[in-house]
């Protein structure tokens, strides 16, 4: 139907660029035409150590989803705000592919985390910048 979001580009989605090296994660609702997204990536580099200035804000650990296969956190830094229209093409005919979904537990904590993360965009004088405040006006919208 048109005008309608793609189902699948709803909270807790993930995918995988056609690099297939960090898994996305959906955080919002469509909302006219955007969804925030955010990336995991390892918490140790290959040598086993904890790479240097890794947000620990949310660490998410084997089982936690089905990709995940060690240590790795929620990359808030590098969250951003996505077309749905281009990640739909994306996904259609880019090589993106689709994962399981989070669960809403594991979900709602990577959610929350981009309050909390010293590493989420802020504007310069600390209020929210635009990715936060669009994340906190869409969960408004949906309860």
């Amino acid at each position: 139907m048109a005008g309608l979001p793609h189902p699948l580009l709803l909270p807790g989605f993930t995918y995988l660029p056609c690099c297939g090296c960090h898994l996305h994660i959906v955080l919002t609702q469509p909302v006219q035409g955007k969804i925030a997204v955010v990336n995991l990536t390892s918490l140790h580099d290959d040598d086993g150590q904890e790479k240097p200035g890794a947000d620990k804000t949310v660490i998410l650990h084997r089982g936690d989803h089905d990709w995940i296969d060690h240590d790795s956190y929620v990359y808030y830094g590098n969250a951003q705000l996505a077309t749905v229209a281009l990640l739909i093409n994306a996904l259609q005919n880019l090589g993106f592919t689709e994962q399981k979904p989070l669960r809403p537990g594991i979900l709602k904590m990577v959610q929350d985390g981009l309050e909390l993360s010293p590493k989420t965009k802020r504007a310069k004088d600390g209020t929210p910048g635009e990715l936060l405040q669009f994340c906190r006006d869409a969960r408004n919208s949906t309860g």
